[in-house]
């Protein structure tokens, strides 16, 4: 899910978000739904940077084909920089839940 609401800008748009979510306001709405959370956990630190900067600084309305080669070719150190950076904080928050009672 997209993460933090003060990313949210033209980017989002682009790709049909609606919201951003904290691991927070996740895990409550699926709690409510009835599911308990597993591992909850934000990823991809490294591009909120530059979602934030061309989004929130630009107002961008597209990707650029350069951009977007950047970041499939740096895919393998965002992985790992997400594994070594210590503070909790990324462009999207993953959720593993199960549902209570099955």
């Amino acid at each position: 899910m997209p993460a933090h609401k003060f990313l949210f800008g033209s980017y989002d748009l682009l790709v049909n978000h609606y919201r951003r979510y904290s691991k927070e306001d996740l895990a409550s709405k699926l709690n409510k739904a009835g599911f308990t959370i597993e591992g909850i956990n934000y990823h991809n630190k490294l591009s909120a940077f530059g979602w934030f900067v061309n989004a929130k600084v630009f107002k961008k309305k597209s990707f650029s084909k350069f951009q977007l080669n950047i970041v499939n070719i740096l895919v393998p150190l965002i992985d790992f920089l997400d594994s070594v950076i210590p503070f909790d904080f990324g462009l999207s928050v993953i959720c593993i839940a199960k549902k209570i009672g099955t």
